[in-house]
């Protein structure tokens, strides 16, 4: 697993999304099924999880290209 990834500062997240992120971060250290399945996800895009479950349409203006 990556020792700093700030995907989630690129998108305009509510409370609720933040809540979620938190949450998968504490398993990452507590569960070995939720380390394999971040790293298959990882590996399947490249461009960030968090890219496809929010997409696009989430991101910060001052990040859009």
């Amino acid at each position: 697993m990556s020792a700093f990834d700030f995907d989630f500062e690129i998108y305009s997240l509510k409370k609720e999304d933040y809540k979620d992120l938190i949450y998968e971060e504490i398993m990452l250290y507590h569960d070995e099924q939720s380390v394999k399945q971040y790293m298959k996800d990882k590996a399947e895009n490249p461009e960030g999880i968090l890219y496809k479950r929010f997409g696009k349409d989430r991101i910060k203006k001052k990040f859009k290209k």
